[in-house]
């Protein structure tokens, strides 16, 4: 059976209460009116009255069925112990929003539960349940059965309803411990089985002790999880203690939208969670409120440097990418320019834009075009232009109108396809008119032809056909030269020979995945016409008849030429000491030689191909002109020489954290942590956590103002030369 006690009851003084009030007030000099009315309803047997309640505290914003346990049993000691527990729930009841969304329920409990009175804000007004609350009575007698009182919390939340999107929480208010002897107490269940049915039914349960009676240990069984218990060695500072037990119901009854993805934030933000809420902040590349809009930011219009200034920008939703102009080489943002043919140049492009090319191929077309522009110098002393025909002839770019590779490219990809016909001749007929026919030039023109074909005849073309080896002669008259790429097997070589001046103008290419590749040999080919026609005298091609090593290079002087080593050789030109030519492959280069314009050929081995190298099963071989290096395989990782070694982006500063955040090197890559105490991890930043507007402070709210601060808060006493100690205010 379960033991009564003697309960002893200690008289209600109005008086005690009153003087003790008084000396409270005084102290605070009248700051805490709100505390004074609470207390004088204590004396007056009439608390919870909310006309008496000047303004309404700050409410937590969350949803909530909470259900308090209240301990009325004779472990209590005194009507006035029993008073505070009842403004302990008052505290606590006036945060929360009990007239519109939230419930609040009593249950006063000893070894009877079941025959004490269930009180409810269901279907009542705030004033009439205050009526309900003043009038519970200590029942006077019996132990603290947890167990009952749990079980009957339970049956009462399944069976009572209550609102639907709110978190059910249990507060378990007790002065003693359970009974020791389930055998001796009637319908005794075990604490572990009630607790573990208010799990399972997504009950939180809190418990908290009031006095010597019960230890902090004797409440472990009965919350959900450590962080729910909550122990006090009185009832003394029941609204600082009220306040500890307020903010943790409502943290731990915020819904999070974000995870449970109940959130209406836009799909393009990130969800944030807070209490009783969340917000919504666009992700990086987006602006907008965060719910109705995320509308993405075109970089490209509004940064002018989001790439280099020799690469494209393409805006894409959220983000923008950055490409090299073809030719160029580099991540985007930062563009490295080829080596290029400074002597000065005309280069007029006729691309064929007829039916037979088809749409893809034509835009290879266009990155070949780009390619063999880049490698000359549009800034300065170059110019290019492009003519595109099918069954008319238009010329779409003027010459010298681009100054740079950026701006040619640009012009080239807003060039229409035209489909139709075939007609070189009115190609090679545009070209005379509009760059030749005139005036003779000072400055070498060459035209380059490309096609996949022959050229169309037929009685019915309009406008007629114009025999090409006219307008080719018409052409040579002004010196200009002419070079033809055909591309693919229907290119009729009869044909391209009429229109080229020697055999080596010609260029053929399988078909147009091979435009790409042959676009730095037709520069190299076409910069060496040019400097024989200015009388620059260049190194043959032929190995023997230079005489140079293979590991040389041949290199033109003012009246001769002479032999260097290439780089990976050593020796005087004419003996190179280094690796032997197992696969060697003969290539055309450029360089300056005493501010000459020179010819460079060579051998070039290909280490990668003849297995040479020393590259590691972790890293490519990539062969280059004259030598080779090693290309790491796995991203976020570089060739120290030896071995592919991680790169640490933090220490390189190769990261896009921003502080606080900060950057933690992983294997291949890295991540922004956010550790900072007080804010929480967004991207790559750390996005400051409200502690005051989200009521996670521990301020006082009459005494003290919480201050937000960067990664944490303050409580700033009202009254002057007075501190925050961290759990009052005292004075200097």
């Amino acid at each position: 059976m379960c033991q009564h006690t003697h309960l002893k009851v200690t008289p209600f003084n109005p008086k005690k209460t009153k003087s003790k009030l008084l000396r409270i007030l005084f102290c605070h000099r009248f700051p805490c009116l709100h505390l004074f009315i609470v207390l004088l309803s204590i004396c007056c047997h009439h608390y919870f009255e909310t006309a008496f309640l000047s303004t309404a505290p700050q409410q937590c914003p969350v949803v909530i069925d909470l259900v308090f346990l209240l301990d009325a049993s004779s472990n209590v000691l005194s009507l006035e112990n029993f008073e505070r527990q009842k403004l302990f729930i008052q505290q606590i009841i006036s945060r929360f929003n009990v007239t519109n969304s939230s419930r609040v329920s009593i249950i006063p409990y000893s070894n009877i539960p079941h025959e004490a009175k269930i009180l409810s804000t269901r279907n009542k007004s705030v004033g009439e349940f205050a009526e309900d609350v003043r009038d519970l009575q200590l029942l006077m007698g019996g132990c603290s059965r947890h167990d009952l009182a749990l079980d009957m919390s339970h049956s009462y939340l399944k069976n009572s309803g209550g609102p639907s999107s709110g978190q059910k929480v249990v507060v378990l208010m007790t002065t003693a411990k359970q009974p020791q002897h389930p055998q001796l107490t009637p319908g005794y269940q075990r604490i572990q089985t009630t607790t573990a049915r208010l799990k399972d039914a997504g009950v939180l349960t809190f418990a908290i002790g009031f006095g010597d009676g019960v230890q902090e240990g004797d409440l472990k069984s009965l919350a959900t999880e450590q962080s729910m218990i909550f122990f006090f060695e009185g009832f003394d500072n029941v609204t600082e203690n009220a306040m500890v037990v307020y903010k943790s119901l409502c943290k731990a009854s915020d819904v999070d939208e974000c995870s449970s993805n109940t959130h209406k934030c836009h799909r393009s933000a990130n969800c944030i969670n807070t209490v009783g809420s969340y917000n919504c902040p666009c992700k990086p590349g987006f602006t907008g409120n965060g719910r109705q809009d995320c509308n993405d930011i075109d970089e490209c219009e509004f940064l002018p440097d989001a790439c280099h200034k020799d690469a494209y920008c393409k805006n894409q939703n959220g983000y923008h990418d950055c490409a090299c102009v073809p030719g160029y080489s580099g991540n985007g943002t930062s563009c490295t320019a080829p080596e290029k043919c400074l002597v000065p140049v005309d280069i007029i492009f006729a691309i064929d834009a007829s039916g037979s090319v088809g749409r893809d191929n034509y835009e290879k077309q266009k990155d070949f075009m780009k390619i063999l522009a880049s490698r000359y110098d549009l800034e300065n002393s170059s110019r290019v232009a492009a003519i595109v025909f099918s069954n008319h002839a238009s010329n779409e770019i003027q010459l010298g109108e681009m100054k740079t590779a950026m701006s040619f490219a640009t012009a080239v990809d807003k060039i229409p396809y035209f489909q139709a016909f075939t007609r070189i001749d009115l190609a090679l007929r545009k070209a005379y008119d509009e760059y030749f026919s005139t005036s003779s030039n000072e400055t070498q023109r060459l035209v380059i032809l490309l096609t996949d074909g022959k050229q169309t005849r037929n009685d019915f073309m309009t406008p007629a056909y114009v025999p090409i080896l006219d307008t080719v002669q018409l052409l040579r008259s002004k010196s200009a030269r002419i070079f033809a790429v055909g591309i693919g097997p229907s290119v009729d070589l009869t044909e391209m020979r009429m229109v080229t001046e020697q055999q080596d103008d010609i260029f053929l290419a399988t078909e147009f995945n091979d435009l790409v590749s042959k676009a730095d040999t037709i520069a190299k080919t076409t910069c060496a016409v040019v400097l024989q026609e200015r009388g620059v005298t260049v190194c043959s091609a032929d190995v023997d008849i230079t005489s140079c090593h293979y590991g040389a290079h041949c290199v033109n002087t003012s009246n001769n030429f002479t032999c260097l080593c290439k780089n990976g050789f050593v020796g005087r030109g004419l003996q190179c000491d280094g690796k032997s030519p197992a696969k060697a492959r003969l290539d055309l280069e450029y360089i300056i030689y005493e501010t000459t314009y020179i010819l460079v050929p060579f051998l070039d081995i290909d280490e990668c191909a003849d297995g040479s190298h020393d590259c590691p099963g972790s890293a490519s071989c990539v062969n280059t002109a004259g030598s080779y290096y090693c290309l790491c395989k796995q991203k976020g990782y570089s060739y120290n020489g030896s071995m592919c070694i991680d790169i640490d982006e933090c220490t390189e500063a190769l990261h896009d954290c921003i502080a606080p955040a900060k950057c933690v090197n992983t294997a291949g890559s890295y991540n922004c942590s956010c550790d900072h105490p007080g804010s929480v991890q967004n991207g790559s930043s750390c996005v400051d956590i409200d502690e005051c507007a989200q009521e996670l402070d521990v301020c006082d709210d009459v005494t003290t103002k919480c201050v937000n601060t960067p990664g944490s808060y303050k409580c700033l006493c009202h009254q002057e030369n007075y501190a925050w100690d961290g759990k009052s205010c005292v004075g200097n």
